[in-house]
């Protein structure tokens, strides 16, 4: 087994930003990858996390395109004595009605929009999708969660 190179006693917080492209994803991906190795973790978690991120991201930023008005993703990465959560957040205004009808990401909308989400369930360890609106601004919020195995 691998020695971990982060100190478990004390929380650790990493937060990426980064366009919101799907040209940027390796980025969110090299992370958990190094992150997961640095852990110690086996390689099928490993792979398994960077395509549930890549998922989750790629959902976010679609989900953005047809109904938020945003310029971002946001992962906030914790890590704890007992697990890894990696939350993808986006930010924006929301569109109208109308709008949403007319947004060009809608022409290409393909009816198993949401085939990436259900990958995700199958990868993690817990995860959890949420949707927060303010009057006008909307939050959209994938969590994926890896428990730690003990030391």
């Amino acid at each position: 087994m691998n020695k971990r190179y982060i100190d478990q006693e004390h929380l650790e917080r990493v937060e990426i930003t980064i366009p919101l492209k799907e040209q940027y994803l390796t980025i969110p991906r090299l992370t958990i990858s190094d992150l997961f190795d640095k852990l110690g973790l086996k390689v099928c978690d490993i792979a398994g996390y960077k395509v549930a991120v890549t998922d989750a991201c790629r959902n976010l930023i679609y989900f953005a395109h047809r109904h938020l008005c945003a310029d971002e993703l946001r992962l906030v990465i914790l890590l704890t004595s007992d697990k890894v959560t990696i939350t993808c957040i986006i930010t924006g205004k929301c569109f109208c009605r109308r709008t949403v009808a007319t947004h060009p990401a809608l022409e290409w909308q393909n009816p198993y929009k949401d085939i990436d989400l259900l990958v995700v369930s199958s990868l993690v360890d817990h995860h959890q999708v949420s949707l927060r609106t303010t009057q006008e601004h909307c939050s959209a919020v994938v969590q994926l969660v890896k428990f730690l195995p003990k030391a």
